[in-house]
């Protein structure tokens, strides 16, 4: 493919890129497994805080979540898979390795809950996150409600 078009008969040219390792998430790994149907997804925020998240208790490597508080100027990205699950009803809550406005060796502990099924509740859902630094210490955590997005918590 690198010197044109391909000759006949046929004259097709194919490239595939699968299972491409971005941050520990593979990307194109193509469809799931009947027994990884269980990828827990959610995005949204409010007015200056968005968040995206996605985890699976059958591939904990592949979970993710991305952060943003544009008031505060802080940015939070997790590096690779969580290093555990906890599911707890409609809730999650995992831990991971996580960039801090670009800066590695700090660590994300992030809980989802899914709260559109529940009854008389007229909320999304909701997240909170902590980001712990050297010893422990904490540098940012938030608790929140989303006010437009969704949460999926199989």
């Amino acid at each position: 493919m690198d010197e044109g078009q391909d000759t006949g008969p046929d004259n097709f040219g194919l490239a595939v890129l699968d299972n491409i390792d971005v941050n520990g998430t593979l990307i194109g790994r193509g469809p799931n497994k009947p027994e990884e149907a269980d990828q827990d997804a959610g995005r949204g925020g409010d007015g200056s805080h968005d968040m995206t998240f996605t985890n699976s208790a059958s591939r904990p490597e592949t979970s993710s979540v991305s952060y943003q508080d544009r008031s505060q100027g802080v940015n939070v990205q997790t590096i690779s898979g969580a290093r555990s699950l906890l599911y707890t009803g409609t809730c999650v809550s995992f831990v991971a390795d996580a960039l801090y406005n670009d800066d590695p060796g700090y660590v994300l502990t992030f809980s989802a809950c899914d709260l559109s099924a529940l009854p008389l509740n007229p909320q999304i859902g909701t997240y909170s996150l902590v980001v712990t630094g050297a010893q422990g210490v904490v540098v940012y955590q938030t608790n929140a409600s989303l006010a437009f997005g969704s949460v999926w918590i199989h």
